[in-house]
């Protein structure tokens, strides 16, 4: 490539990004988005709040046994966190004025059947399933300290009453050797990836508005042809995606700054390796151009804005079809349809992403899938440049 075709890519760009960022609608959408993300996150942590604090149970228990078989010799060593009561009528009392979080009535027969009644009260909420397993597994810790009395030295006991106290994990790696396992190390493996699609996602829809209401403005005002009588379709087209394509990722980058400025100390929680962040970072910018370079010429070729919208609904549904075969993805390794998906251009940047979370994919792989995808890119915005001028040349003659 000569110097004239870089100097008119460069005249392009420059001009479409002071173009798009002096809009008053960039401005608005600039600062709006990540305001409305934080509003909405408000939101949810007010209704979150709101929902834990209705579910908000007393800490303490009731258990009514009225046989007195199970807690007759443990009624003084259950501590002040679980009540025994001789009668229903009692525990209700308690639950309705919430000195407990529930009871449980112990069959006369459950030595032999097991039978328990758990009585709570009637509440609603995103937590009622979670509140209903924890007075399951708080009435059984009780029943088994109850049973165990006296009858073990405390050391035992105590280890059957909570037999996981203290529990580390390991993962057998392919050589056979067994790594301990951070706490949060499914949360980072999952989190991670996700969170950097879901920006993928964000950015491909921020770029390909901007680039679809530049494209759809200057077709129908006929600026496109006048343009392609200067300037050549390769560089008018790249240009245009290069500068729309900065403009959006402006708008992106502030919108990153802003979530991680108010979120810092969850990202950090995430612990990720610089190898992840690396990886995920090409893979971030892999996919941004692969669909910038996809909207643009979308825009450019479609006759009427709705139709370019429609047109590029395809290349959102391919750069979300990943997330779709999740599943698959994270179980199936690097065989089958994780492998293909990671060298099918509009499909590899996520699903290497997810498979960057779980480690089944290696660095050569990683970087081949990528190449791959840039230098489709490359064939895109060349053959999307070429149709561009066909079409609307084709239009205007």
């Amino acid at each position: 490539m000569t110097i004239a075709p870089l100097r008119q890519i460069w005249l392009v760009a420059r001009w479409e990004f002071v173009h798009a960022v002096r809009r008053t609608g960039f401005i608005i959408a600039l600062v709006s988005l990540p305001m409305l993300h934080l509003g909405l996150a408000s939101l949810i942590g007010l209704s979150t709040r709101s929902v834990i604090a209705d579910n908000d149970a007393p800490a303490a228990i009731a258990l009514v046994d009225p046989s007195g078989a199970i807690t007759a010799r443990a009624a003084g060593e259950l501590g002040d966190r679980v009540h025994i009561e001789r009668t229903v009528e009692s525990a209700r009392t308690l639950l309705r004025e919430r000195r407990i979080a529930c009871f449980a009535v112990i069959g006369t027969d459950y030595l032999e059947t097991g039978r328990i009644e758990i009585h709570a009260r009637e509440e609603g909420g995103l937590l009622r399933f979670g509140a209903r397993l924890d007075h399951r597994a708080r009435v059984a810790r009780a029943i088994r300290q109850a049973m165990l009395n006296d009858r073990l030295p405390d050391t035992i006991r105590a280890r059957v009453v909570e037999p996981d106290a203290r529990v580390a994990f390991f993962t057998v790696k392919t050589d056979g050797r067994s790594l301990p396992e951070a706490d949060n190390a499914i949360l980072a493996a999952f989190a991670g990836p996700l969170g950097v699609s879901l920006l993928l996602g964000i950015g491909i829809f921020v770029s390909g508005g901007t680039l679809q209401e530049s494209m759809s403005s200057e077709r129908e005002n006929r600026m496109l042809e006048v343009l392609l009588s200067s300037v050549p379709a390769e560089s008018l087209v790249t240009g245009k995606v290069i500068g729309l394509s900065a403009a959006g990722f402006l708008q992106l980058a502030f919108y990153v700054l802003v979530l991680a400025a108010t979120a810092g100390s969850g990202i950090v929680l995430l612990d990720l390796s610089v190898r992840f962040v690396i990886a995920a970072a090409a893979c971030f910018a892999t996919g941004y151009v692969l669909f910038s370079v996809l909207m643009g010429v979308t825009g450019a070729i479609a006759r009427t804005g709705h139709e370019s919208m429609q047109m590029a609904s395809v290349w959102m549904l391919a750069a979300a079809s990943p997330m779709m075969l999740v599943h698959w993805i994270t179980t199936d390794g690097g065989l089958g349809t994780a492998r293909w998906l990671s060298w099918f251009p509009l499909t590899a940047p996520v699903t290497v992403l997810l498979r960057l979370g779980n480690g089944t994919i290696g660095p050569i792989e990683i970087v081949s899938a990528l190449a791959f995808t840039w230098i489709f890119s490359a064939i895109a915005l060349a053959a999307g440049a070429r149709l561009f001028r066909a079409v609307v040349l084709g239009r205007s003659g």
